[in-house]
């Protein structure tokens, strides 16, 4: 019983550091729907290719998960840019992929970089670790294992 509490009181106080996100602001929900709606429209017409696209759909999301937000406000947003009769023409789409292009080499180079300093901190703890050394001697021969 002293356990479980002790493993109840470690989760409260877990939980109270968590943050919470910011609220995102209204400027953010009209770009955010106005990109959203023209990489459809662009897609849709052929001007950006469905893997570009969806690049750039995924760097929008990650960009709102930034934030606590009315996934409702978001959607009438979206409809209401939708149903607005100025489409993105075919210079705005490739700007558009030159623009999620980028943001793909850029995530691409970050991600490496990453793995890169994983591979040489694990590189570090591995050469820096002390080793024990135990033997064992039968009759005339002697073990020896490291670990």
């Amino acid at each position: 019983m002293i356990k479980m509490m002790g493993v109840l009181l470690a989760g409260l106080v877990l939980v109270g550091c968590a943050t919470t996100k910011p609220e995102m602001p209204g400027s953010i929900y009209s770009e955010a729907a106005k990109l959203h709606v023209g990489i459809e429209y662009c897609v849709r017409m052929g001007w950006l290719s469905p893997d570009l696209g969806a690049i750039g759909k995924r760097g929008i999301e990650s960009r709102i998960n930034e934030y606590s937000y009315d996934y409702e406000r978001l959607n009438s947003e979206a409809r209401m840019i939708n149903s607005d009769s100025q489409k993105p023409n075919q210079g705005d789409c490739n700007k558009a992929a030159m623009d999620i292009q980028g943001y793909n080499q850029n995530n691409t180079l970050q991600n490496q970089a990453a793995r890169d300093n994983q591979r040489e901190t694990q590189e570090i703890i591995n050469n820096t670790r002390m080793q024990n050394t135990y033997c064992n001697r039968i009759g005339n021969q002697t073990v020896c294992s490291t670990y």
